[in-house]
Protein backbone atom coordinates (compact mmCIF):
# COMPACT_ATOMS: atom_id res chain seq x y z
CA UNK A 1 0.00 0.00 0.00
CA UNK A 2 3.30 1.97 -0.62
CA UNK A 3 4.58 2.06 3.17
CA UNK A 4 8.17 1.82 3.27
CA UNK A 5 10.15 0.99 6.60
CA UNK A 6 13.19 2.38 7.77
CA UNK A 7 15.20 0.85 10.85
CA UNK A 8 17.07 3.10 13.55
CA UNK A 9 18.75 1.33 16.55
CA UNK A 10 21.20 3.07 18.84
CA UNK A 11 23.21 -0.01 19.09
CA UNK A 12 23.91 -0.44 15.65
CA UNK A 13 25.10 2.28 12.69
CA UNK A 14 23.85 2.90 9.52
CA UNK A 15 26.18 0.67 7.94
CA UNK A 16 25.91 -2.16 10.06
CA UNK A 17 21.96 -2.27 9.58
CA UNK A 18 22.33 -2.34 5.73
CA UNK A 19 24.79 -4.87 5.89
CA UNK A 20 21.94 -6.71 7.86
CA UNK A 21 19.48 -6.26 5.10
CA UNK A 22 17.69 -2.79 6.50
CA UNK A 23 17.12 0.64 5.51
CA UNK A 24 18.28 2.57 7.95
CA UNK A 25 16.75 5.81 8.74
CA UNK A 26 18.15 9.06 7.31
CA UNK A 27 16.13 11.11 9.75
CA UNK A 28 13.36 12.22 7.20
CA UNK A 29 9.94 12.08 7.61
CA UNK A 30 7.80 9.66 9.27
CA UNK A 31 4.13 9.17 9.85
CA UNK A 32 4.53 6.34 12.37
CA UNK A 33 7.33 4.65 14.39
CA UNK A 34 7.34 1.02 15.75
CA UNK A 35 9.09 1.16 19.00
CA UNK A 36 10.42 -2.95 19.12
CA UNK A 37 13.32 -2.62 21.42
CA UNK A 38 13.61 -1.86 25.60
CA UNK A 39 16.67 0.58 24.66
CA UNK A 40 17.28 2.91 27.25
CA UNK A 41 17.22 5.74 24.65
CA UNK A 42 13.35 4.99 23.68
CA UNK A 43 12.36 5.99 27.52
CA UNK A 44 11.71 9.83 26.33
CA UNK A 45 11.98 10.04 22.34
CA UNK A 46 11.75 14.23 21.03
CA UNK A 47 10.36 15.15 18.45
CA UNK A 48 13.63 15.15 16.60
CA UNK A 49 13.46 11.53 17.22
CA UNK A 50 10.44 10.72 15.26
CA UNK A 51 10.58 12.69 12.34
CA UNK A 52 6.97 14.43 12.44
CA UNK A 53 5.32 10.85 13.46
CA UNK A 54 2.36 11.86 15.25
CA UNK A 55 1.60 8.24 16.73
CA UNK A 56 4.20 5.92 17.99
CA UNK A 57 3.39 1.81 18.58
CA UNK A 58 5.06 0.97 21.37
CA UNK A 59 5.48 -2.97 21.62
CA UNK A 60 7.74 -3.07 24.63
CA UNK A 61 6.08 -0.87 27.20
CA UNK A 62 9.22 1.39 27.10
CA UNK A 63 8.12 4.75 26.21
CA UNK A 64 7.67 6.85 29.25
CA UNK A 65 7.41 10.15 27.62
CA UNK A 66 6.28 11.28 23.72
CA UNK A 67 6.81 14.74 22.49
CA UNK A 68 3.52 16.86 22.97
CA UNK A 69 1.02 15.76 20.36
CA UNK A 70 2.29 12.54 19.94
CA UNK A 71 0.05 9.66 20.67
CA UNK A 72 1.40 6.71 22.36
CA UNK A 73 -0.08 3.09 21.79
CA UNK A 74 1.15 0.42 23.83
CA UNK A 75 0.37 -3.04 22.92
CA UNK A 76 -0.77 -4.91 25.87
CA UNK A 77 -0.85 -2.36 28.28
CA UNK A 78 -2.95 1.21 28.51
Amino acid sequence: RGARAVFADPLFTAEELEAEGFAPWDGGGADLAIVQADHFEYRSLGADDLGGASVVVDGRGVVEEAPEGVEVRRIGRP
